[in-house]
């Protein structure tokens, strides 16, 4: 693995510790990819061994207490005559992260009360020790052990810049390990820090910047954009004066996020740009990528997929000019992405099926759980829905494997939301409160509103619209509170589906028009098309049919310039409906017809079958009983064939009563 600037800073703060160190020092290098740790030990070792002599001394949980295995060490004929050559010693120790999961009769961790009880005798040691750890164990040692912790340590924290996957929402990956309990414990640390800063006017502006960045990090993946903006902006304004041109990149490109999370997709475009810029100015072919990438998400969100594309095919050819396996992986799942938000699913199943290939051959484990779940999905939105199951089984499966606790909660609700299509809604209740369980764990906001989002979906399913809208009203207020204008387009426009459901369709029109106002202050093409379509459907019930196409047309004619297929489909079959009802129903099964045609070109079976439903009732209402049947049955062979309860009961019923008025 190629290691990046900021690691490069942080070894010769390490090398220089133990230079410098005449003592006893103890620092914990916290890294969570082995690549990377290798990578990092193999640098350190480069550099030293002339004048340093490592012992690498290995933990596990038959061996877990550190002070006897630095004793024997120093006890030894090897010692006694490293020491005669006049080569400074130090200690570099592995294996912690098992060895603390031996727990004694209490339960508490061996290994780490052994160092709480020990940490006098360590003075015995007059040498520096290297401790490498991952996150999770960290966050043991600062919960069991801190008393040894705030004794002689410092920590080196090793990272890589995560790149972004493919869901539109961004993720850091090193954080994964954390709990809410670990973020949390994180982000005092880093507020603590600035407030000493602050009280004792400190003079490093640079330390300062550095740990506003990182808070900023932190609040920005547990879903605080408001926050994040905050810290992160304050980084960047005293970053202004200095020349490190690799933490600017880092912080407006991570500004970029944290507006695009934030809706403010214009000011998202800004910092790309900045980032863009610097990134030029030093050549760096894969930060280029990843940034160019970042315009492409941001396009998407702007309704512009085809130019997300055009970033996205860009960003995919520099990751495979310069070798980047893992870069070319993510950029094929963006694109997959793109053409499933253009609802051009087999497409997007061809390259989620490449992503998946590269990410086994590169033993990315996360990669491959991601496409597996993205596959799950695009043969959700086809219909296929025994299929789906079978890609989010495994991906829920490797997502335990390897601690991905944000994955296996995206992968049960997934789960969910397949079970509800199959029309059990119970079952999917299951599914999203476990996946709500671990997002509130984990302290994953936006996770969370997701969750709380589908349960309402799945008791509206019940009809249970009381419940239903308790859900959407949690789900809006986690929306407000953390600052995600889009999250609260999308929550307002399904508390006006739940009230439209209850027969309010005034009251819902009051939320789509509050829903479409954000759409078009954030600048979300696509979420201005949802919501006038979703006013089309309140007024066709309120019976003005006029109006209802008036919002029909705007709805298709954004749809169309963005090039969402699934919309149009969805508007053209607005206007066939709205049309049947005024009587017209030539005029209608043209709609109908045209909708149907873009459901089989993008492979939408559940759309394809309600439009064949459709077209079923208008020529029924043309007094054609026997196409009406041919389409009834269609439709009811495709209800059948994707197992959707509400398509074959809907067609069951229409062709009982043709089959009636028959007799």
């Amino acid at each position: 693995m190629e290691m990046e600037p900021s690691h490069f800073m942080k070894v010769e703060e390490i090398i220089t510790l133990l230079d410098l160190s005449e003592d006893c020092t103890i620092a914990f290098v916290r890294c969570n990819e082995p690549i990377l740790c290798d990578a990092i030990y193999k640098e350190i070792i480069e550099r030293i061994h002339s004048r340093i002599h490592v012992y690498n001394i290995e933990m596990n949980e038959e061996s877990t207490n550190l002070f006897q295995l630095l004793e024997e060490i120093t006890k030894s004929n090897s010692y006694n005559s490293k020491l005669s050559e006049n080569k400074k010693i130090a200690f570099f120790v592995f294996g912690l992260d098992c060895a603390v999961k031996k727990k004694n009769i209490n339960g508490k961790s061996e290994a780490l009360l052994l160092l709480n009880m020990m940490r006098e005798k360590f003075l015995e040691i007059k040498h520096p020790i290297l401790i490498w750890i991952n996150s999770a164990s960290l966050n043991l040692i600062l919960e069991d052990a801190q008393d040894f912790f705030s004794w002689r340590t410092t920590v080196f924290e090793f990272d890589i810049k995560r790149e972004l996957t493919s869901s539109p929402i961004f993720e850091f990956e090193d954080f994964d390990d954390q709990d809410k309990k670990g973020l949390e414990e994180l982000v005092d640390y880093y507020k603590n820090l600035i407030i000493e800063f602050e009280d004792n006017e400190l003079k490093d502006p640079y330390k300062f910047a550095y740990w506003n960045y990182n808070l900023g990090m932190i609040q920005l993946f547990m879903g605080y954009s408001k926050e994040a903006m905050k810290y992160l902006e304050t980084a960047a304004s005293i970053l202004s004066t200095f020349e490190n041109k690799n933490l600017k990149i880092s912080i407006y490109s991570n500004l970029g996020i944290t507006y695009y999370q934030l809706g403010d997709l214009k000011k998202a475009l800004k910092y790309s740009e900045q980032a863009l810029i610097i990134i030029k100015e030093i050549g760096n072919k894969k930060e280029e990528g990843f940034i160019l990438k970042n315009f492409g998400v941001i396009y998407a969100q702007l309704g512009d997929v085809r130019k997300a594309i055009e970033y996205y095919e860009q960003s995919l050819k520099i990751a495979r000019e310069i070798g980047d396996r893992r870069g070319e992986e993510n950029r094929l799942g963006n694109l997959g992405n793109a053409y499933r938000y253009l609802g051009e699913l087999r497409k997007a199943i061809e390259f989620y099926e490449q992503a998946l290939k590269i990410a086994k051959e590169i033993g990315d484990k996360r990669g491959e759980g991601r496409n597996l779940g993205n596959l799950g999905n695009a043969y959700r939105y086809l219909g296929e829905l025994r299929k789906a199951i079978e890609y989010f089984d495994p991906a829920m499966k490797i997502a335990k494997e390897i601690g991905d606790k944000r994955g296996e909660s995206a992968d049960l609700g997934n789960l969910g939301s397949v079970y509800r299509s199959l029309g059990e809604p119970r079952k999917a209740i299951e599914y999203y409160r476990q996946a709500l369980k671990i997002a509130r764990d984990i302290g994953d906001k936006r996770g969370e509103s997701a969750d709380l989002g589908s349960l309402g979906l799945a008791y509206n399913d019940l009809g249970e619209p009381e419940k239903t809208i308790e859900y959407y009203e949690q789900t809006l207020k986690i929306a407000r509170e953390i600052g995600d204008k889009r999250g609260e387009s999308i929550d307002l426009g399904n508390l006006g589906l739940a009230y439209r459901n209850l027969g309010e369709t005034k009251k819902a029109i009051e939320y789509y028009e509050q829903a479409l106002k954000i759409a078009r202050e954030i600048g979300d093409r696509r979420g201005k098309s949802i919501n006038l379509g979703n006013l089309g459907n309140a007024y066709i019930d309120m019976g003005e049919l006029r109006k209802a196409i008036e919002y029909y047309k705007q709805a298709l004619k954004i749809a169309r310039e963005i090039g969402d297929r699934q919309g149009e489909s969805a508007d053209l079959g607005g206007l066939g409906t709205a049309y049947c009802n005024l009587g017209e129903q030539k005029i209608a099964i043209e709609y109908y017809e045209q909708a149907l045609k873009i459901s089989r070109e993008i492979g939408d079976r559940r759309r394809e079958g309600n439009h064949l439903g459709n077209l079923g009732n208008a020529y029924s209402d043309l007094g054609e009983p026997r196409k009406a049947i041919e389409f009834f049955k269609e439709s009811l062979a495709i209800g059948e064939a994707i197992e959707d309860p509400r398509i074959v009961s809907f067609c069951e019923q229409k062709l009982k009563e043709l089959e009636e008025a028959d007799d």
